[in-house]
């Protein structure tokens, strides 16, 4: 038998490198865009093992950090940290061209078997990894430069589109555009032959740049101006997108996988949360499945995982999908990266098992809070309101990172044995803590 998940990720320890700021998910990442990313960068502590080193570009919340390593049974001494005075919001390896900062880095790994376990695998990373002279979990060595390829071609709209298409898997239909005037061109000559219109960065994350279009609200033009106006507004980015016609998907679904030289395997699959297009939590197992949803997009998954595997890549990535309403089901997208779900899939295998999916509901989230609180204060009202994580009934919620201080925004976790066990539980935080929303 081989290796599960939690030996897998423990064969050696890691320097858990979290730049959820990295080239793969966006080429020049916003400063807005990047302070977001960086705050919630704390989480990953809870995907730490004794001995490993996590990297993080935000500072850690002493607070956070006692929570977080009672959660997972680890004293403090376990987990050496890395991080930065103030949220760093350009790619996290670009924090060690510091002299200073790498010397740093290079003594906490001193005398150690270490990999390098990163968030987004781009370039700046692997020469970080190279310098440091270790490899890149789940490799013998450093990935090749056809591995590479794959990572930075995948990670785009358009590159996963043509793969999925050439695999005989079912994909939203898109079309590659460098220009407003091709885009306003495109959608005039009736691409799909929709009335609405999704523009998105060939490249991009979190909904970031994306443009609604319904020509019921224009004139010819009027759209071509606004299409200027709001591409104008991404123009820091590269002239590269996708055009899709707009669907009416009733469920989000994607599935996790892990690839490793053993092949690929499931880790999870879930409904998305994706208000106004951006990610922002999910429900596990999908809430929608009269179509049989899951098994469908896990075969799919498969077939997308085991090409990679062929190809030598390597760690987690997901595929992402829209459900309509007569069960027809197509992938949108990869995150060829670990994912906003991967740190939650591991923290639960800790709390619960390798097989929890079989007997337990996950739903994580976030909402910005009414009044303003403390990390503390939310705890002390869980625990009056018997909400928090009971270890022995292995239920409960659990808070997911404390960016309170930054966006008064509450991260959280509620794990239960069903889907309506886990959607009380998020009520009654609510109704606890004051969500704003």
């Amino acid at each position: 038998m081989g290796m599960n998940l939690i030996e897998k990720l423990t064969a050696r320890p890691r320097v858990v490198f979290v730049n959820l700021v990295n080239e793969l998910m966006i080429t020049r990442p916003p400063e807005d865009y990047a302070w977001k990313m960086a705050i919630v960068t704390l989480r990953e502590l809870c995907t730490c093992f004794p001995g490993d080193v996590l990297v993080i570009p935000s500072p850690m919340k002493k607070a956070f950090r006692s929570y977080c390593l009672e959660l997972i049974g680890l004293p403090d001494s376990a987990v050496t940290v890395i991080d930065t005075p103030a949220p760093f919001t350009t790619p996290l390896a670009t924090y060690f061209s510091d002299r200073n900062q790498f010397s740093r880095l290079k003594a906490a790994i001193q005398g150690g078997d270490y990999v390098l376990d990163s968030f987004g695998p781009d370039l700046p990373t692997i020469d970080l990894a190279g310098s440091l002279g270790i490899p890149l979990h789940g490799y013998d060595r450093l990935p090749s430069a056809s591995v590479m390829a794959i990572y930075y071609q995948i990670n785009t709209k358009a590159g996963f589109k043509n793969l999925a298409a050439e695999l005989g898997l079912p994909v939203l239909e898109g079309r590659y555009c460098t220009s407003a005037d091709s885009l306003y061109k495109l959608i005039t000559s009736g691409f799909a032959d929709a009335r609405q219109y999704k523009i998105k960065l060939n490249r991009g994350s979190n909904g970031y740049g994306h443009v609604d279009i319904d020509l019921a609200k224009f004139n010819n033009g009027d759209l071509a101006e606004y299409i200027r106006q709001k591409l104008g507004a991404v123009g820091d980015q590269p002239y590269s997108y996708v055009l899709e016609p707009y669907i009416p998907f009733i469920d989000s679904p994607s599935v996790e996988m892990h690839i490793s030289a053993s092949g690929p395997v499931i880790t999870y699959t879930c409904s998305m949360r994706v208000p106004g297009g951006a990610f922002t939590g999910m429900l596990t197992p999908p809430v929608r499945d009269e179509h049989e949803t899951q098994r469908r997009l896990e075969q799919y998954g498969m077939t997308f995982g085991k090409y990679l595997h062929q190809h030598g890549v390597y760690g987690f990535c997901d595929v992402d999908a829209g459900l309509t309403a007569d069960g027809k089901l197509v992938l949108t997208e990869t995150n060829l990266r670990r994912t906003g779900g991967t740190y939650l899939d591991i923290l639960l295998r800790r709390l619960i098992g390798e097989n929890y999916t079989a007997t337990h509901t996950w739903l994580a989230d976030s909402h910005p809070l009414r009044d303003r609180l403390l990390f503390e204060d939310v705890l002390a009202r869980l625990n009056k309101q018997n909400l928090a994580w009971n270890r022995e009934k292995k239920r409960g919620v659990i808070v997911t990172g404390d960016t309170l201080s930054f966006d008064n925004r509450l991260r959280y976790l509620c794990v239960g044995d069903s889907a309506s066990d886990v959607l009380a539980q998020e009520k009654s935080l609510a109704e606890s803590v004051g969500f704003a929303d």
